[in-house]
């Protein structure tokens, strides 16, 4: 479960609103009681976390975030009088006087960007729409609802992140995000280590490691697919939200005929030494670098991410004609 893991980074970002949405495996109704139950969760182990680093926000700071979008599936819920309480939250977190970034994570479907979008171009002038777009940083897990293709189209500038999917699943194992747990479900990495979401790694590392590692789920399909759009975000010195053509924990993209960002091709060799295709650095997080009793893996260098707007300080690392660049981690 992403959200799991979200919560054990939380102290890397600036965590602005938490927005429960439909999608197409939910389509008239929200859950925002689901977040709400992983920040309960979140809520016993944060003082462990705490031990190890700073910044973990309080688990009340995160409740008084979550909101719902519209009880409704894609572009039929987008109107001039639907608006919800997650497109305000998003409308508000874009209008905050802050110079950096907003980035917009979709794990479902978009409809509620849909609409921040659309009240926004309904209520203010151009150049002031223009700016309210400028701001925003859209990574979208593929499309699971019709919104996705509407932004795109209608919003041609906005900063956007996605492998352009049919709704349905059908071309999730196109997309770099399957990286993060899903090679062996979707059959696209043949060769490589499955090792760390193996069910008796993952029970033993994760599931038994108290609150919080409880919730992890059994799923059905991949472990967790929606870590790809936050992962990239992290302070490790390669500032890969800057550019995603420039390839980061979060994959690697490149410009489409629209202007937006889509993933970008190429090929790996795999641990088994398969030619496999490789749609955008998959994001490999192996190794498990989170267990979730409290105990974290962090990179060294004075990493400072400033939240969901990163910034990164004193972790460049630039190659030079082939030179070697080593870089050290340690537990803390």
């Amino acid at each position: 479960m992403s959200m799991v893991r979200l919560l054990v980074y939380s102290n890397q970002y600036d965590i602005e609103g938490l927005v429960a949405t439909t999608s197409t495996w939910m389509r008239q109704r929200v859950r925002p009681d689901v977040i709400r139950s992983v920040i309960d969760a979140y809520e016993q182990v944060q003082p462990n976390l705490l031990k190890h680093e700073p910044g973990f926000p309080d688990a009340a700071a995160l409740r008084a975030i979550v909101s719902s979008g519209q009880p409704s599936y894609g572009m039929e819920a987008v109107g001039a009088s639907k608006t919800s309480e997650g497109a305000a939250a998003l409308v508000r977190a874009a209008d905050r006087n802050d110079p950096r970034p907003l980035w917009i994570a979709c794990w479902g479907g978009t409809n509620t960007l849909a609409q921040a979008l659309m009240d926004v171009r309904a209520s203010r002038p151009a150049t002031d729409l223009n700016a309210f777009i400028a701001k925003l940083r859209v990574y979208s897990i593929s499309d699971q609802d019709d919104a996705g293709a509407w932004i795109r189209r209608e919003f041609p500038s906005l900063f956007y992140i996605v492998s352009p999917s049919t709704p349905d699943g059908e071309q999730y194992y196109m997309a770099t995000w399957t990286g993060i747990s899903g090679d062996r479900f979707y059959r696209n990495a043949p060769g490589a280590d499955f090792t760390t979401f193996s069910d008796e790694w993952v029970n033993a590392n994760i599931r038994s490691r108290g609150p919080l590692g409880k919730l992890y789920p059994k799923p059905c399909c991949i472990h967790e697919g929606d870590t790809p759009s936050f992962l990239a975000l992290i302070g490790n010195g390669l500032d890969a939200f800057m550019s995603p053509s420039w390839g980061g924990w979060g994959g690697r993209f490149r410009h489409d005929a629209g202007g937006h960002f889509v993933d970008a091709t190429g090929q790996a060799v795999s641990l088994g030494g398969h030619l496999v295709a490789d749609s955008g650095q998959r994001v490999a997080v192996t190794g498990q670098a989170v267990c979730l009793g409290g105990q974290r893996v962090s990179a060294t260098g004075h990493l400072v991410s400033l939240g969901g707007h990163l910034v990164s300080l004193g972790g460049h690392f630039v190659a030079l004609g082939g030179q070697a660049v080593s870089l050290a981690g340690h537990l803390v």
